[in-house]
């Protein structure tokens, strides 16, 4: 009985995740494709994608013309993948908040991701010609 209760549990876990996961991507919806310089993989990088060329914010420009692209977000994050922490010290004042994630993006990844705002406003495409904060 103790063998097939702990079958039971264990695949009913899995389930849970896969159903989990499976929600998870299909509220970003099917039409999204994420580019990276670098893909995610197990191991080290072979050499073919060690001297594979960086993508840069202009790629993403060109990518907006593409037939059937309604939104580009090119968005930069410093992170140690491998261990899901920054590797930034931030300070402000006296405070100062170590293993910081630094993330910037453009103003269409409101569309791009179709993310809701709680409270305040979203940057514009106004504010990133300008650089105002």
């Amino acid at each position: 009985m103790i063998g097939v209760a702990v079958v039971i549990g264990i695949s009913s876990i899995v389930r849970g995740l896969n159903d989990n996961v499976s929600s998870m991507i299909s509220s970003m919806g099917s039409n999204i494709i994420f580019a990276f310089h670098l893909p995610i993989t197990f191991g080290p990088p072979t050499e073919e994608l060690r001297i594979r060329k960086e993508l840069t914010f202009e790629d993403a420009e060109a990518m907006k013309d593409l037939p059937h692209v309604k939104a580009v977000s090119a968005g930069v994050r410093y992170v140690e993948p491998q261990f899901g922490s920054g590797t930034y010290v931030v300070k402000y004042g006296d405070r100062k908040a170590k293993q910081t994630i630094l993330e910037g993006d453009t103003a269409s990844a409101k569309d791009v991701f179709d993310l809701n705002m709680r409270s305040g406003r979203w940057f514009s495409d106004v504010d990133d010609d300008r650089g105002r904060m």
